[in-house]
C-alpha cells in the first residue's frame, strides 16, 4: 500500500505541555487530500495560519491552559515562559519564541470555543449570523420568557409575581481601564457584541450621540460620590467597565459589559415583565429616568402599555452611606418581594475578574474584550454548575431562618394589643404598595437630630464664605467639621469604654478582636506607657479651661451640636427602654447604669453645655435637660403604668400601651420590622423556582463531529438535570414539614395565651 504526501522535516514547530518542540510532520498529498491547516485540526493540533502551517498548539495545551488562566488568572506569557523553562532549563539550547503565536492561538481558541458552546456550527448561516448576546451563557434561574417560565404565569396573583421578577444589580469597575494601546482598527476584536461586551461601533456612536444630552446633576444623597465624581482619563482610553448582572444569582447578563468613558453613566434596557434594579446610586439615578429615556431612539423605549414594573433599590452593604430618607425607602430589607436579596451580587463578581485588570489594560480593545468575555463566560458556566446546589443552600437556610423569624414575630405579635398590631399591619401594607404613604420604618417624635444641625452649619458656612464674613481655621477643614470630629472620636471613645466594661475574663478571640479594631479606629495606637486611647482629652471648646484663649465662635457651635445631641441620645435611650419594656434587647445600648453608651453620650453632652452656657450666656436650657440619675434610666414596670387593661408581654409582665405615645410609635416601628420575617418564606418560595437550560439544537446534518459534539452536550445538561433531581427529591416535603412546624408553634402560643386568660378570669 502506497502513501502519496509531503514532510516538513526538522521545520515545524508544535507547542505542548512538556514544552516546545520541533518535529516531522508527513501530510497527505492524494486526490482527496484536505488542506493541511484541516489535517492538523482533526489530528488535535491547532495550526498557527491556515495558509501552509509551520507550527501548531496542542488541543490539550489550549484546554488547559484555558482552564488554567480561568482558575489562576495566568497570562500567555508566563505560560510560554514556562513552557520554554520545561523545554530547557539551564539556557544553553533554548527553544523558538513563539510567544506570539501562542497568544494569537490561544485568543482564536476561546473564541471558536465560545461559537461552538453557542451552536453556530449547528447553524448554516455559521459565526456570520450570530446575533448580539447570543453566546453568552444565560441564567438558568432567572425568568426566560419561552424557556423556563410556566404556562399561565402571566396570571399569577399579584402576592407571587416576584417569584417571576428579575432583580438586576448596576455597578461600575474602576480597576478594569484600559490603556491608550493600540486602536479599534488594528485591533477590532473577533466577537462584535455577542457575549458580555456590547458591540463597540454601536456603542461608541450612542454615548457620541447621546452622551452629552444629559447634564449629570449634582449628587444629594450618596457619599460613594459614583455621581459626583469624575474619573482620571489620562492616559487611558476607558475608564473602567459598567456591568448589569443578575443579582440573585450572580451572573453577567448578555451584551450587559461596556466601557467607561467618564464616571458612571450606565443605560438598562432588560426585556421581562417585573424587574427590581439595584444600584448604588439608585436614589439619584432613578429620579427623572423616564424623562431622560424620552431623548433616546424608539427602539430603546419601553412600550407605555407593555412596559414592565420597575422599582429602583439600594444595595445592603451601600445602603448605609445614605441619608436616613433612602435607607428605608429604598431597602431590600423593607420592600415586599425582594426574598432577602441583597443586591451585591455584582460586587462579588469582581473579586473574579478583578486580578485579571492588571493585564488586560495593556491589551488592546478587541483582544480586551475577547479576554474579559472568556472569563465571564467561565464564570457564569462555573454558577450554572452549581445552581442545583446553591439553590439548595438557598432553600435550606430560608426554612430554618422562616421558622426561626416566624416564632419570633407571633411572640411579638402576641404581646401587643390587636388593634395596634392591626393597625399597624394596614400601615405597613399601605406603604409597600405606595411609597408615598406614611413610612412604618421611620421612627417618629424625634426633636433636631444632630445630623440635621450639622447641615445647617454646613449650609451658614457655605453663605458667610460667599458674603466674605466667614470663619474659617483650615484651608480644608471648617469650623463646624473640626468640633464634629471631635464629637465622633469622644462617641467612639464612650463605645470603647462600653465594650471594655462588657468584655469579662473570658473574652472570646474576636470579642477581643473588634475591641482592638474600635481601639484604632478610636486613635492612632499608642505607646503601652501612654494613656488607653478612651482616655486620652479630646481639648474640645468647652473642655479647654477658662484662662486658654478660645474663639467664642467655636463654642456657639459646639453649643448647638451638643444640644441636639443630648436630644439624640434621649431619644435613643427612650426607645431602648421602652423596648426592654417589652423585650430583651442588646444591654450595651441602654444599661441602667453608667455604663450605657445613650446615658454616657447624654451626661457627657450635657456636662460641655453647662461648661458653655456661661460663657456663651445661655439659660433655661437645663429645664429641657435635667440630670440624668442612675434611678432615672429603667424599663416600665406594671406598677407605674395607670389603672386599665393591659396585655401580657412575651415574659409575662403588664404594661399598659395606652399611656406613652412613644412606646406605641416605639413597638410599631420594631413590628413593622419584625413582620419582614416574611422575606425568609419568599426566599423558602423563591428556592423552589423553575429553573431550567435553553434546550441543544439538534439539525439532520451528516457531518460526524457535529452530531457527536451535540450528543456530547446533551448528555452533560441531561447529567446536570438529574444531579438537580436527585438532590432536590425530598426538598418538598422538607419545605411542607417546616410550614407544619411553624403552624404547631402558632397554635401553641395561641393556647398559652387562652391559659392565661382563663388564669386571671
Amino acid at each position: 500500500m502506497s502513501f502519496s504526501g509531503f514532510s516538513i522535516r526538522g521545520a515545524f514547530t508544535l507547542l505542548d505541555l512538556n514544552g516546545i518542540h520541533t518535529v516531522n510532520v508527513l501530510f497527505c498529498d492524494c486526490e482527496k487530500a484536505l488542506p493541511t491547516f484541516i489535517q492538523l485540526l482533526r489530528f488535535g493540533w491547532f495550526p498557527a495560519t491556515v495558509g501552509f502551517p509551520r507550527t501548531a498548539v496542542t488541543f490539550r495545551l489550549l484546554r488547559f491552559f484555558q482552564l488554567l488562566s480561568f482558575e489562576s488568572k495566568s497570562t500567555v506569557f508566563e505560560f510560554h515562559k514556562t513552557l520554554s523553562r520545561l523545554t530547557d532549563n539551564t539556557g544553553t539550547k533554548r527553544p523558538k519564541n513563539r510567544y506570539a503565536t501562542l497568544l494569537r492561538v490561544v485568543r482564536e481558541y476561546g473564541h471558536m470555543s465560545m461559537l461552538k458552546r453557542g451552536g453556530r456550527g449547528h447553524d448554516r448561516t455559521g459565526a456570520a449570523g450570530t446575533r448580539h448576546g447570543e453566546l453568552a451563557l444565560l441564567c438558568p434561574a432567572c425568568p426566560q420568557v419561552g424557556i423556563n417560565l410556566p404556562d399561565g404565569w402571566e396570571n399569577t396573583p399579584k402576592s407571587k409575581q416576584f417569584l417571576y421578577g428579575l432583580f438586576i444589580g448596576l455597578d461600575a469597575n474602576f480597576r478594569l481601564k484600559r490603556k491608550i494601546v493600540s486602536s479599534h482598527l488594528a485591533d477590532p476584536g473577533l466577537s462584535q457584541g455577542w457575549a458580555y461586551f456590547v458591540e463597540e461601533d454601536g456603542f461608541k456612536s450612542y454615548l457620541q450621540t447621546f452622551g452629552t444630552l444629559i447634564l449629570q446633576e449634582p449628587s444629594t444623597c450618596s457619599n460613594h460620590n459614583a455621581v459626583n465624581k469624575e474619573r482620571a482619563m489620562e492616559g487611558y482610553a476607558a475608564s473602567g467597565a459598567g456591568t448589569c448582572d443578575c443579582t440573585r444569582h450572580d451572573m453577567k447578563r448578555p451584551n450587559g459589559v461596556g466601557d467607561l468613558q467618564k464616571g458612571e453613566r450606565l443605560k438598562l434596557r432588560p426585556n421581562v415583565p417585573f424587574i427590581t434594579v439595584s444600584y448604588d446610586i439608585a436614589c439619584q439615578w432613578s429620579i427623572h429616568l423616564w424623562d431622560r429615556m424620552k431623548i433616546y431612539p424608539t427602539s430603546l423605549q419601553f412600550d407605555p402599555e407593555t412596559m414592565p414594573v420597575f422599582r429602583f433599590l439600594i444595595p445592603k452593604f451601600h445602603l448605609r452611606a445614605h441619608i436616613m430618607a433612602c435607607q428605608t425607602i429604598y431597602s431590600l430589607n423593607y420592600n415586599k418581594g425582594c426574598a432577602r436579596t441583597d443586591g451585591e451580587g455584582v460586587e462579588r463578581g469582581w473579586d473574579h475578574i478583578n486580578p485579571v485588570a492588571t493585564s488586560t489594560r495593556e491589551m488592546g480593545p478587541g483582544n480586551r474584550r475577547d479576554t474579559v468575555d472568556g472569563h465571564f463566560g467561565d464564570f457564569n458556566w462555573r454558577k450554572t454548575s452549581s445552581m442545583g446546589t446553591f439553590l439548595l443552600c438557598q432553600i435550606k437556610e430560608a426554612v430554618l431562618e422562616l421558622a426561626e423569624k416566624s416564632r419570633l414575630h407571633v411572640e411579638f405579635s402576641h404581646g401587643l394589643p390587636e388593634e395596634d398590631v392591626a393597625e399597624w399591619t394596614a400601615q405597613l401594607d399601605a406603604w409597600e404598595d405606595d411609597h408615598s404613604k406614611p413610612n412604618p420604618f421611620e421612627a417618629s417624635l424625634k426633636g433636631l437630630s444632630q445630623q440635621a444641625v450639622r447641615r445647617q452649619l454646613a449650609d451658614e458656612e457655605t453663605k458667610s464664605l460667599k458674603d466674605g464674613t466667614g470663619f474659617n481655621m483650615h484651608e480644608d477643614v471648617s469650623a463646624s467639621q473640626l468640633v464634629t470630629v471631635g464629637l465622633e472620636l469622644e462617641n467612639q471613645q464612650h463605645r470603647l469604654k462600653v465594650d471594655q466594661e462588657l468584655l469579662g475574663i473570658h473574652a472570646t478571640d474576636d470579642q477581643k478582636a473588634n475591641l482592638h479594631l474600635l481601639r484604632s479606629r478610636a486613635v492612632d495606637a499608642k505607646e503601652p506607657q501612654e494613656p488607653s486611647p478612651s482616655d486620652i482629652p479630646l481639648f474640645l471648646p468647652s473642655s479647654i479651661p477658662s484662662q486658654t484663649p478660645c474663639d467664642v465662635r467655636l463654642k456657639h457651635i459646639e453649643w448647638r451640636l451638643r444640644y441636639a445631641q443630648c436630644g439624640d441620645a434621649l431619644d435613643d435611650l427612650r426607645d431602648a427602654l421602652c423596648m426592654r419594656s417589652f423585650v430583651l434587647i442588646d444591654k450595651k445600648d441602654f444599661s441602667g447604669g453608667s455604663g450605657g453608651i445613650h446615658v454616657k453620650k447624654y451626661r457627657t453632652a450635657r456636662t460641655a453645655l453647662s461648661e458653655l452656657a456661661p460663657v456663651i450666656q445661655q439659660v433655661g436650657w437645663d429645664i429641657s435637660l435635667p440630670v440624668l440619675n442612675d434611678v432615672d434610666v429603667r424599663p416600665l414596670t406594671p406598677e407605674e403604668t395607670k389603672q386599665g387593661k393591659g396585655k401580657k408581654n412575651a415574659k409575662g409582665g403588664e404594661v399598659d400601651f395606652n399611656e406613652d405615645e412613644r412606646l406605641t410609635k416605639a413597638l410599631g416601628l420594631s413590628g413593622a420590622k419584625a413582620y419582614k420575617s416574611t422575606e425568609w418564606e419568599e426566599r423558602a418560595s423563591r428556592g423552589g423556582e423553575p429553573w431550567g437550560l435553553p434546550g441543544v439544537l439538534w439539525d439532520d446534518a451528516s457531518v460526524e463531529g457535529r452530531v457527536a459534539y451535540a450528543r456530547e452536550q446533551s448528555a452533560q445538561f441531561l447529567a446536570m438535570k438529574n444531579h438537580c433531581l436527585e438532590v432536590w427529591k425530598n426538598v418538598e416535603e422538607y419545605v411542607r414539614r417546616s410550614g407544619q412546624t411553624v403552624e404547631l408553634a402558632m397554635k401553641a402560643l395561641e393556647a398559652d395565651e387562652d391559659e392565661d386568660n382563663d388564669v386571671e378570669n
